[in-house]
């Protein structure tokens, strides 16, 4: 489970049984002493001490040649309404990538590459943007992000006093702000794939989710998060401010932590979507920008209702907002900017 609570849903269960029987045609299919029993499932080594390859092989080889889907493999948070015949209904299977059709177009001399010098790929008919890395591997922690389009000073609102060390720095003047990032994406799915963020004129409603820690069955957290700014500190870590948003589970978890059990009379309005819609948390947070995990799509309920009616919403994983909510006090408030 994505969230790290409830029981599965019918498309995970639907993948699980799919995994399970790929493995059994795998295993039928596989060497002679392949799959011996007691061969380690967890072992790095190519081949066990009896000369039978581990079990993990063959299903790491299988995943990486697209043979073998399991449910770990399907990007958390993948659907936000009843799944039919593995699809939204009503809307079309579209990659979770950002499209950069003209993002760079105002930023001279500016090449599209990753922070290894590796100029990215871009796709003729989408315009998207990939990484193409030595032996097909993707870069980890701050070699996924590059930062560019240089900021002269921080936007407005910027909480200086959440910025890692800060106090330790000779200057403020040591931090190097700037409006653009692009973040190669760790998810096998997504074939290098690179998101696009833009803090200084970004698309409607165009967010963030930040790997936030592991759910009790391992399942990744993810937040929903929308950036304020980019910055980089003097030893070359890449941080961004951004304001969170919480969905109904977080709210219970977070009033139940504080023994408030009234929550839903004091957070939520009346109508309140389960499904679609978040409420944003008061203040602000400082991450390291490499925690991004994929993009999000959150709106106004006056954006979402404008793009709902235009297809704007077609291929996205998108959710709405109306109130604001302080985690302290467990009840509504006023936010801003």
């Amino acid at each position: 489970r994505a969230r790290g609570d409830g029981a599965p849903t019918e498309r995970e269960l639907a993948l699980a049984a799919e995994a399970e029987a790929n493995i059994a045609a795998l295993a039928s299919a596989a060497p002679p002493r392949a799959l011996m029993p007691g061969c380690s499932t967890s072992s790095t080594a190519p081949e066990s001490s009896n000369g039978a390859a581990p079990f993990k092989t063959f299903v790491e080889v299988a995943r990486a040649e697209g043979l073998l889907r399991l449910p770990c493999d399907v990007p958390p948070r993948a659907h936000v309404a009843p799944v039919a015949n593995g699809t939204l209904p009503g809307v079309p299977v579209v990659p979770m990538v950002s499209g950069v059709e003209d993002v760079d177009d105002d930023v001279p001399g500016y090449v599209p590459r990753a922070a290894d010098g590796t100029a990215f790929r871009r796709d003729e008919t989408t315009g998207r943007l990939y990484y193409d890395g030595p032996n097909g591997d993707v870069p980890r922690g701050d070699a996924r992000v590059t930062y560019f389009a240089p900021a002269a000073a921080p936007p407005a609102g910027f909480q200086w006093h959440l910025v890692p060390g800060v106090n330790r720095l000779r200057s403020r003047d040591e931090i190097k702000f700037y409006t653009r990032a692009d973040v190669v994406s760790q998810d096998p799915l997504d074939a290098g794939a690179v998101f696009r963020f833009d803090v200084r004129g970004p698309k409607l409603g165009h967010g963030v989710s930040f790997n936030i820690g592991a759910g009790e069955d391992g399942s990744p957290l993810l937040s929903y998060s929308a950036l304020r700014a980019l910055y980089e500190l003097p030893d070359g870590s890449k941080w961004c401010e951004h304001v969170d948003y919480y969905d109904l589970d977080d709210v219970r978890q977070t009033a139940r932590a504080v023994g408030h059990k009234v929550w839903r009379r004091t957070v939520l309005l009346p109508d309140h979507d389960e499904e679609r819609e978040l409420v944003r948390v008061r203040g602000r947070r400082h991450t390291r920008m490499s925690k991004c995990e994929y993009e999000s799509w959150i709106y106004t309920a006056e954006e979402y209702n404008r793009e709902a009616a235009s297809a704007g919403l077609a291929g996205k994983e998108a959710f709405f907002w109306r109130v604001g909510f302080d985690p302290e006090t467990i009840r509504q408030v006023e936010v801003r900017d």
